[in-house]
């Protein structure tokens, strides 16, 4: 059980691994296309891509401790001394941090990459 929540962990970062990689990539293709456009393409992306790395660490960072949670759990069950750590309450707290810090983050990021980076692009024009 343990591997499996690890390589759920492993799983949820490659995937956003995968996106950033995606990303770049057609990044790269657009300034083989065309340098100055490709260029003023990824300045315009700069501002939501750097509020989405960030909330995407910081989503990782609480699921972590959920995690760290859910194994001690499952490794009580096959220990004789338990440690005394709650599932709801930790749950609960990761409810709490979504809603508070991480929620917010993401809005803020779909605004910059409606709004301010057709802007920056359009400061470029």
């Amino acid at each position: 059980m343990y591997l499996h929540l690890n390589s759920l962990t492993i799983f949820i970062f490659c995937k956003y691994y995968f996106y950033y990689f995606s990303t770049w990539s057609f990044f790269g293709l657009a300034l083989q296309g065309d340098f100055e456009k490709g260029f003023k393409l990824i300045i315009s992306s700069i501002p939501h891509s750097s509020f989405e790395i960030f909330v995407y660490c910081l989503l990782a960072a609480v699921l972590f401790e959920l995690n760290q949670v859910v194994r001690v759990k499952i490794r009580n069950k096959f220990k004789k001394d338990k440690e005394g750590n709650s599932l709801i309450k930790k749950f609960l707290k990761t409810i709490i941090a979504y809603v508070v810090f991480v929620l917010p983050i993401i809005i803020a990021a779909a605004f910059l990459d409606t709004y301010i980076a057709d802007i920056i692009l359009c400061l470029f024009q």
